[in-house]
């Protein structure tokens, strides 16, 4: 019994041993698969990363010529630039004089704006004073009244202009100087006029 014991233990420990052997088979097969699959990956990556440095190589070409075409085209657009700048100078200047011009004119037409609110004032006050001169023309008493006032004005204007006169006269004169810049300054404060007498 110890023997049949003994043996079944044995294939028992083999029958083990050769599933666990084919499991490790299996995973290692497994894996192998897993492997190559992987490194099927990897080739095909290795392919794609091919082309696509060919294409990038291919793009690098057609951005080298549009680098090219740009530095052309930034040239021409400087020298567009330059003729830009100095027109804009030219319209600037243009633009300053236009300015100068527009606010002279604006300081005309407010100039002109404030002489017609005057003469639309002025135009008020004369329209306000004939219709005083109608009403004051309508009656002889109010016309008298306005006799008066015009004489009394005439007196004034009589009596500042005689002032006038006067001063004129004590302005005139030779200031206290007899001779100046070696001339004979030295004038009469009085006029003699003779008057022939009327005939009889």
């Amino acid at each position: 019994m110890n023997k049949g014991l003994i043996k079944n233990i044995l294939i028992v420990f083999l029958f083990s041993i050769t599933i666990v052997s084919v499991f490790k088979f299996v995973r290692s097969l497994k894996e192998r698969n897993d492997l190559s699959d992987k490194l099927n990956k990897v080739r095909n990556e290795m392919v794609i990363l091919e082309k696509e440095k060919q294409n990038l190589l291919q793009d690098i070409g057609k951005e080298k010529n549009i680098s090219d075409q740009l530095k052309q085209r930034n040239s021409e657009l400087r020298n567009y630039l330059k003729a830009g700048k100095i027109r804009i100078g030219s319209l600037f200047a243009d633009a300053e004089k236009a300015a100068q011009v527009i606010e002279g004119l604006n300081s005309r037409f407010c100039l002109s704006r404030i002489e017609g609110e005057v003469l639309q004032q002025e135009k008020e006050r004369l329209l306000q004073e004939n219709e005083s001169f109608k009403v004051k023309l309508s009656s002889i008493i109010e016309l008298k009244k306005a006799i008066r006032e015009i004489k009394g004005q005439a007196r004034k204007v009589h009596v500042e202009r005689k002032k006038q006169v006067e001063r004129k006269k004590n302005i005139e004169g030779n200031r206290g100087y007899l001779i100046k810049d070696g001339k004979e300054i030295y004038s009469a404060n009085f006029k003699i006029e003779v008057i022939p007498a009327p005939k009889q």
